[in-house]
């Protein structure tokens, strides 16, 4: 039989050893999320308590049902597009590292399309290479979709093959991707690229938003796209 005293002192110490575990984890992510862009501090990148953007309030709104433990198995999260600088990769790692801080940095898996999926990858590899990359995740993130220099039957065909992985995860999942292509509908937008099948799928899962038009490294504004987007900055 344990003493009193004894299950008494252990309780503290098991608390103990479980925050270190956490807090390794933690740092284990940021260090993977400073790695992923040297120098763009997308470890840092956060969402705001009050979002005072509407890419943030679709973030905390795909959190949240992530979270739901009424939906045991949902899909959530966003399809981030615009042209390029303009914040759009900081965005997904503001939504990533929110999962991070609930205990979930070794479950979330990043990785751009062409690491991914690029022409590196033999065909025969693509469907383990995909299964290994999401196999115990909670959050993928895709990065630069729309670029991967691949035949365009064998990257639809990746393309529905992490579709299907994605919708056979037994938990739920946030999904986000970001790319330059600024649709799903026009011409040379993301239908295009994955193919119509996991457009759809992809569409069901994700909003579609964007971070504005304002180039963050020249401060210069995207016209076309400001007025694309009917945006006001």
């Amino acid at each position: 039989m344990v003493c009193i005293d004894c299950r008494e002192a252990a309780e503290p110490a098991g608390a103990q050893v479980a925050q270190m575990i956490a807090e390794r984890t933690r740092q284990r992510w940021s260090d993977k999320a400073a790695a992923f862009d040297a120098g763009a501090r997308l470890e840092d990148a956060y969402l705001d308590a009050t979002p005072a953007s509407a890419w943030q309030q679709l973030a905390h709104e795909a959190l949240s049902k992530w979270r739901d433990p009424e939906l045991p198995r949902s899909r959530s999260g966003l399809m981030i597009c615009g042209p390029t600088g303009i914040g759009k990769t900081w965005a997904a790692f503001a939504l990533a590292n929110a999962v991070a801080d609930l205990g979930y940095g070794a479950e979330i898996r990043v990785a751009s399309e062409v690491e991914l999926m690029g022409p590196h990858v033999a065909t025969w590899q693509l469907e383990d290479r995909l299964r290994r990359w999401i196999d115990g995740a909670v959050m993928v993130l895709v990065d630069d979709i729309g670029v991967a220099p691949r035949h365009r039957d064998q990257l639809q065909a990746a393309w529905k093959m992490l579709a299907d992985l994605i919708s056979s995860q037994p938990r739920s999942m946030l999904v986000v991707g970001t790319s330059n292509r600024q649709s799903w509908s026009k011409d040379a937008g993301l239908t295009e690229w994955v193919g119509q099948q996991t457009a759809s799928r992809l569409r069901s899962w994700t909003s579609i938003c964007t971070t504005g038009a304002v180039d963050r490294r020249t401060g210069d504004t995207h016209e076309n796209w400001l007025r694309q987007t009917g945006r006001s900055q």
